[in-house]
């Protein structure tokens, strides 16, 4: 078994976006654990279109799954569509929740794998760990509460509001605290999707572009 074989780059993968071992992987995602693991240790052959799903999941170019080429996370900047800009209480002004990239006012140029799937907010001002001028970069995929419980996350309320938060549960319950700040007093309340936190990214990192900017970019300036 070498590094030049797909299933076990895929190991390599999986270990360095953070899951120990192939069932914390196949659950996070619902995968059949025991189709990942034939995938894993090479008994079943791995296609272009699952290498592909995999990579996704794991945040690495699929060329570094199927042909062993470098991956280019991180390297040169990408056009991202900003969904909204949040305010000094987390709430989020215009937010567009499942946004075409023709249809965004403005853009982030940024430097991100473009075989992510996220959900991008400025920051109009400092918020908890956010800064002003910040863009935070959110996983598109729909989190459990239990995933998000104890960081900043994207919430989607029951009134299909949009705010960000830090994720408290309130006692045993499938309620939240959406409290502005950490203390007390808590106001309970439901939800129907959470983003979990990808990738703050500081002001100097990221330049903002109107969509009229992004349309007489190059084709191959920062797009995949």
């Amino acid at each position: 078994m070498t590094e030049q074989e797909p299933h076990v780059r895929l190991q390599i993968a999986r270990k360095a976006a953070g899951y120990a071992n192939a069932t914390d992987a196949a659950r996070r995602f619902g995968w059949n654990e025991n189709t990942y693991r034939s995938h894993e240790n090479g008994e079943r052959g791995l296609k272009q279109s699952v290498a592909i799903k995999y990579a996704r999941a794991f945040n690495v170019d699929p060329t570094f799954i199927i042909l062993g080429a470098e991956d280019t996370k991180g390297k040169g900047d990408w056009v991202v569509p900003i969904s909204g800009i949040s305010q000094e209480n987390g709430n989020i002004r215009g937010f567009k929740e499942y946004i075409l990239p023709a249809q965004a006012e403005y853009y982030a140029l940024c430097p991100l794998s473009p075989w992510s799937r996220v959900v991008a907010v400025e920051f109009a001002a400092s918020y908890g760990v956010f800064s002003k001028g910040d863009l935070a970069l959110f996983h598109d995929d729909s989190a459990l509460l239990e995933e998000v419980e104890g960081q900043h996350a994207l919430i989607k309320t029951e009134k299909s509001e949009f705010i960000i938060r830090f994720v408290r549960r309130v006692g045993d319950s499938e309620l939240i605290d959406l409290a502005a700040t950490c203390p007390e007093p808590i106001r309970p309340a439901s939800f129907s999707r959470l983003l979990r936190l990808h990738l703050i990214v500081p002001r100097s990192q990221w330049t903002k572009r109107t969509a009229l900017e992004v349309a007489r970019m190059p084709l191959d300036d920062g797009s995949p």
